[in-house]
Formats: C-alpha cells, structure tokens, sequence
C-alpha cells in the first residue's frame, strides 16, 4: 500500500527469526538472543557486532520501568550476564531513551533493587489496601 507521504510502500515483517538466528536487513547483519524473561515474559537482543547491541527493554534510559509481569529475578539474571559478556566499550540501543554504554545495566539493577526495597518496606500497608505512599 503506497504512503500518503513519501508515495513509497510500507514493508512489514514477514520473516521469523529463530532464536539464536540471525537476519539481514538492508545489509546489515543482526544475531538475536532470547535472553528470557524481563520487563516482559519474552525479551530479546539484538547484536550487530560485539560493540553494537540493540538491548530493546532489557534496559531503560532514564524511564520508568514496568515491573507488573513480576519477572525481576529473571531480569536480573539478564542484566548480571550482559555486563559480564558484553564488551566494555558497547554501545547499547535501547528501548526507551537514548542509547548508552554498560552504565545502563547498573542503572537498570539500581531501579530494580530499588523499586523491590521500596515494595518491601512498605509490604505491610499494600497488603492493607494503603497505596498512598506514605
């Protein structure tokens, strides 16, 4: 279907790609990894080459994260993995906000152990109906 802009067509995807596979895309080389689950119950990551990772929501960049799917443990895990794996001079594209280096993992491990402190010290009044905050 032609766009009303450009005049050119829209693509969509019509190619599965297995996990641990790879695609081509316009020249471009991509591995994807499914490093489990995460912000969501599937996530996945996307290597150009070691220096460059499309990471999705595996880490946020200054945005609040979801955590309601419950898998922090798992996201952890994740983020544990990469910053072992990955090189440290990585540039990581991701999901929400700008891209960044290997300071996005720590920074998504400190909102995470935050958000799960936070959760705990105020367990009791949550179990109680109270979500003021307070």
């Amino acid at each position: 279907m032609p766009s009303r802009r450009t005049g050119t067509s829209r693509l969509f995807p019509n190619q599965t790609v297995d996990v641990d596979g790879e695609v081509t895309l316009g020249g471009v080389t991509l591995q994807v990894e499914e490093p489990g689950p995460g912000e969501s119950s599937v996530d996945s990551v996307w290597t150009q080459d070691r220096g460059t990772v499309f990471a999705g929501d595996v880490a946020y960049n200054g945005m609040h994260a979801f955590l309601a799917d419950g898998h922090w443990e798992e996201w952890l895990a994740t983020l544990t993995r990469l910053d072992r794996d990955l090189p440290t001079d990585v540039t990581l594209y991701v999901g929400r906000g700008p891209a960044g280096g290997k300071e996005l993992l720590a920074g998504q491990r400190r909102y995470i152990d935050a958000f799960l402190e936070a959760v705990t010290q105020h367990a009791d009044a949550i179990d109680d109906g109270d979500h003021s905050g307070s």
